[in-house]
């Protein structure tokens, strides 16, 4: 029982330090076209005093779609792999797992204007993280996130500024060498702001997302 609750507090602390880059509404993409970049995402997380830090990094392969005056969409997926470590709690400290990600985003407004209002809907699921502690091996298995964002963003080329609300949550079953169960994080809204430019088929971003603690993220792509 001991161990059980252990895990629980475990997981819990662990789970909000999933996230991934949202982005602006508007994609570099053009119709049919793909999208190459890369990503690095650093995490961080406040659960019950225990301070959770993810390092992430990967490979985004997107489709742009739409066409000229009309709302444009990217559908895309990240490839990479992801750590997971807890200082203050058990000193839990897992390597690079790897994970896949996708996504859909839509700027629901044309492209030839100024602003712009979107939605990013996007979910990742996530290899195992194992660690010796001091209470025992530790197993976190099945993880998954899911994010809903709806970005508000405003152009001035080359530069795009957004920010909106967004809607997030995560699972993750744990074990140990006795137990196992199967976890929900409990907060379930943040808000995310940043900031992309765009050079010819070059586009970069930075982000800032703020839940449970502050995160920080950013992405370059280039776009045929």
């Amino acid at each position: 029982m001991k161990n059980l609750v252990l895990a629980l507090a475990l997981v819990l602390v662990g789970t909000p330090a999933l996230a991934q880059h949202i982005g602006p509404a508007s994609t570099a993409g053009r119709d049919l076209k793909p999208i190459i970049g890369v990503g690095y995402d650093y995490h961080q997380a406040q659960w019950d005093g225990a301070d959770v830090q993810q390092n992430r990094a990967y490979v985004h392969i997107g489709m742009g779609g739409g066409v000229a005056n009309e709302p444009r969409y990217e559908l895309y997926l990240n490839i990479g792999a992801a750590d997971l470590k807890i200082d203050n709690y058990h000193k839990f400290d897992a390597n690079f797992q790897p994970f896949v990600g996708a996504g859909l985003k839509i700027n629901f407004l044309r492209p030839d204007l100024p602003w712009g209002l979107g939605l990013v809907a996007q979910g990742a699921y996530f290899g195992a993280w194992d660690d010796e502690t001091d209470v025992g091996h530790l197993k976190i298995r099945n993880a998954w996130e899911f994010e809903g964002a709806v970005p508000i963003e405003y152009s001035f080329q080359p530069f795009t500024v957004y920010a909106g609300p967004v809607i997030f949550g995560s699972r993750a079953q744990v074990r140990t060498e006795s137990t196992k169960g199967n976890f929900e994080e409990d907060d379930n809204f943040g808000v995310f702001g940043g900031l992309a430019a765009q050079f010819g088929p070059w586009r970069i971003e930075a982000e800032v997302q703020q839940k449970s603690d502050t995160s920080l993220s950013g992405l370059l792509t280039y776009s045929f």
